[in-house]
């Protein structure tokens, strides 16, 4: 419970702090890039179970 809250705090703490220095443009290049980057983990996570499977990615 202690790590989902200092989870929260801390994506707060950083989103203003971007917000603070870039302001509203900076946030919507943040939340592209995180979700570029969850795309690519998601691929990722496909492809090794794909080949752990004996599979084609």
């Amino acid at each position: 419970m202690a790590a989902i809250q200092f989870s929260i705090g801390l994506a707060a703490a950083i989103g203003g702090i971007t917000f603070g220095t870039t302001g509203i443009g900076g946030i919507f290049v943040a939340a592209a890039a995180i979700q570029i980057l969850a795309a690519l983990l998601v691929k990722a996570s496909f492809s090794m179970f794909a080949r752990e499977r004996g599979r084609p990615a």
